[in-house]
């Protein structure tokens, strides 16, 4: 008795990442997107890149 409700408090930061540096920080946004938010954005740019190319090809040939 006596103490906050501490589990009807929403947290707003995560515990983990209060004392990381930007790198640290980074890498562990990095480690939680995972793979497949990466290999989906790369390919993302890469198809843009794609699209850039071929309009660009069409409009000054």
């Amino acid at each position: 008795m006596g103490q906050p409700n501490d589990h009807t408090t929403p947290q707003t930061e995560n515990p983990v990442e209060k004392n990381l540096s930007r790198k640290e920080k980074m890498i562990f946004w990095f480690k939680r997107l995972g793979w497949l938010g990466f290999l989906f954005f790369l390919a993302k740019g890469i198809i843009w890149l794609v699209v850039a190319y071929f309009a660009g090809d069409a409009i000054f040939s």
